[in-house]
């Protein structure tokens, strides 16, 4: 069977030579199984398909270089090989720690690296004694080559990440108010069905910077500043101000805006803007309080615990305020006013592959606090 298939190979082949011109020229002799390229020869890789279907063991498919020579097709196949080389160079100035890098020998990195120039026929690096640096289009061809590497590794990744469990540390900040009251009471369930994935919280009130401070996510609370991170919608909360009633025994309940200016505040020392509340008016302007206060502090759960033992008033979330509220503890300030809605979200660090652990903690908040917010808590 196989001496018939060669001898139909032959035939092709013999019949498409007269017509190509392909079959005139024999291969070049220092590059065995490579042919010499012509302008009008788009035949070739037809050919090259139509003698691989009959003889799998004969490579004869071929790309031309710049120099005019055909390359055997199965030399395209290590071009990521040659790319990371050439990558790995400029990341490590080097080729002796980029062979560090690669795992591999010195002279094999600078195989690669020639191996990929003479492909392109453009010089990639300029080599002295003391260093390597790349060439105008060296440059910019390590920009598109490490884009194409980094797709590559990520491809790599998610395909191994979906064929195992998540596991390993994950490092989280959070806002200290949701973190206490919200977080840590279902942190326990969470564990419990990741028992591979070992959880590091940090409690804090400030925008920590994710990728410099080594942060897997963060829990936000309202509005997000621009940024290049990646974010996922939790839940919604509701913001209002809240005071005991017998606060307003004593003192009298506000009926507007500008009544607010007579009262005790509680304020948030955290705040951007200091101690200044922004507030939507029935008209929908958008005001703003300063005042004075007897307290200032950087933890929303003692602004509340001052509310409700009767020292002012307190701009606080719902998730806070929520039980005091039904116990009667508290009481909103200012009826009819618009209630400010405030988005709690997932943060991440950008890119097409989010780490198992991190969707996996994602995922199990969002089921979490699916029925959750933004008065319900």
């Amino acid at each position: 069977m196989s001496r018939i298939l060669a001898d139909n190979a032959g035939a092709d082949l013999s019949s498409l030579s007269a017509t190509t011109g392909y079959g005139a020229h024999p291969p070049m002799e220092d590059h065995p199984g490579t042919f010499p390229c012509h302008e009008r020869s788009p035949t070739i890789p037809r050919i090259g398909r139509l003698i691989a279907a009959f003889l799998p063991d004969l490579e004869v498919k071929a790309v031309c270089n710049k120099t005019g020579v055909a390359v055997p097709q199965e030399d395209n196949m290590d071009r990521l090989t040659e790319m990371e080389a050439f990558a790995t160079v400029v990341d490590q100035g080097g080729f002796t720690d980029a062979a560090k890098k690669m795992g591999i020998s010195k002279s094999a990195v600078s195989k690669h690296v020639s191996a990929l120039e003479a492909r392109l026929g453009a010089r990639l690096l300029n080599r002295t004694t003391r260093r390597v640096s790349p060439t105008e289009i060296g440059l910019a061809y390590y920009d598109r080559a490490r884009r194409v590497l980094n797709d590559a590794g990520e491809a790599d990744a998610l395909v191994t990440s979906m064929q195992s469990a998540p596991s390993g540390l994950l490092r989280v900040s959070v806002a200290t108010d949701f973190g206490v009251n919200l977080l840590s009471p279902i942190l326990g369930d969470f564990l419990l069905e990741y028992p591979d994935i070992t959880v590091n919280m940090v409690l804090n009130n400030r925008y920590v910077e994710l990728i410099s401070e080594g942060f897997d996510m963060a829990i936000r609370v309202g509005e997000l500043e621009d940024s290049s991170l990646r974010a996922r919608k939790l839940t919604e909360t509701t913001k209002r101000m809240i005071g005991a009633p017998g606060y307003f025994q004593k003192f009298g309940r506000p009926q507007k805006i500008d009544d607010l200016n007579d009262h005790k505040l509680l304020h948030y020392s955290n705040q951007a803007n200091g101690n200044v509340w922004k507030i939507t008016a029935p008209s929908g302007e958008k005001r703003q309080v300063r005042s004075v206060g007897w307290l200032t502090v950087n933890d929303g759960q003692s602004l509340l615990n001052a509310a409700i033992s009767g020292l002012g008033i307190a701009y606080l979330p719902s998730f806070l305020y929520a039980d005091a509220m039904r116990q009667g503890l508290v009481e909103e300030a200012i009826t009819g006013l618009p209630v400010e809605v405030l988005g709690i979200y997932a943060v991440y660090p950008p890119g097409r592959f989010t780490q198992p652990k991190v969707r996996a903690f994602i995922d199990f908040l969002a089921r979490r606090y699916t029925d959750k917010g933004p008065d319900n808590w």
